[in-house]
């Protein structure tokens, strides 16, 4: 219905998991999960209020640190979005949040099995995409593995995409010397005038070309219903987070790639046998 499509453009196009209008998100989701007669709508807002629930809790775990990174973060938070975002998340209970969020998610898993079974859902290894970029060089997603990684679906026909480029440009920026990639998947009809846009706009990631008009054939695989469609990939290759924007973007980034660097093993010492080739990433049928 307009009423639900309405609904949903206001939960994916806004960054409010921790903003002040994060009540407003909770709610809206609720009662979309459990009134809207459409079984897809209520599947997509009760998964999407499973990670709303969990990014909460998991955020206000964060704030709850008494050390130097903990205070930087919420430093980050206020600055962001003012001190009553800190008051409202520290006085909720970060574990249960949590366990909140991963009981709808199971619970849901059972109810609306089908559209589980063919979604890119978080904490799912990701499928592989294979490929020409923009440039019309083969490009694999599993060759990213041990980065983190954002994954745009995108298009210039698409607004909402667009208004992204600044904040991805400064992304790009801000991260060149970490071990991660923002990478697209562009869905576009005129590959000559796209490559025009990319120089003008000074998109410097790669992207994958997916032309509408041979059907989207990666947009198809993943199941992208609406645009822009964000993945957030560890550097294991499991989708953690999606269509974040802005700065609840940039935080997540930031704590996959403190993980990422905890669990990075030690340099092998040098030898005369070849490094073995790393595993490649996991893949699930969409």
């Amino acid at each position: 219905s307009a009423a639900f499509l309405a609904a949903n453009n206001f939960i994916r196009f806004k960054p409010l998991n921790v903003g002040p209008d994060a009540g407003k998100v909770e709610q809206l989701l609720r009662e979309v999960a459990k009134k809207h007669r459409d079984p897809g709508a209520r599947a997509e807002a009760t998964f999407c209020l499973a990670d709303f629930l969990k990014y909460q809790g998991e955020t206000a775990r964060r704030l709850a640190v008494a050390d130097e990174k903990g205070a930087a973060f919420a430093r980050r938070i206020e600055r962001t979005w003012g001190a009553a975002v800190i008051k409202a998340l520290k006085s909720r209970d970060a574990g249960k949040l949590i366990r909140d969020g991963e009981a709808i998610e199971r619970q849901a898993r059972v109810d609306f099995s089908e559209y589980a079974n063919t979604r890119i859902l978080t904490g799912r290894a990701v499928p592989e995409i294979r490929g020409a970029d923009l440039d019309g060089q083969p490009m694999t997603l599993s060759e990213f593995r041990g980065k983190v990684v954002v994954l745009s679906f995108w298009g210039f026909g698409c607004p909402p995409c667009r208004a992204m480029f600044p904040d991805e440009r400064a992304m790009v920026t801000r991260l060149k010397r970490e071990p991660f990639a923002l990478l697209g998947v562009c869905n576009d009809r005129d590959l000559k005038k796209v490559r025009g846009l990319i120089a003008k706009e000074k998109i410097t990631w790669r992207s994958w070309w997916d032309d509408v008009d041979t059907g989207a054939p990666i947009a198809q695989a993943w199941v992208i219903r609406a645009w822009p469609a964000v993945f957030v990939i560890d550097h294991k290759g499991i989708v953690r987070y999606r269509d974040l924007r802005g700065e609840e973007l940039d935080l997540v980034v930031d704590t996959l790639l403190e993980e990422a660097k905890r669990e990075r093993p030690a340099a092998p010492p040098l030898v005369s046998s070849p490094t073995p080739t790393p595993a490649s990433i996991g893949s699930v049928k969409p």
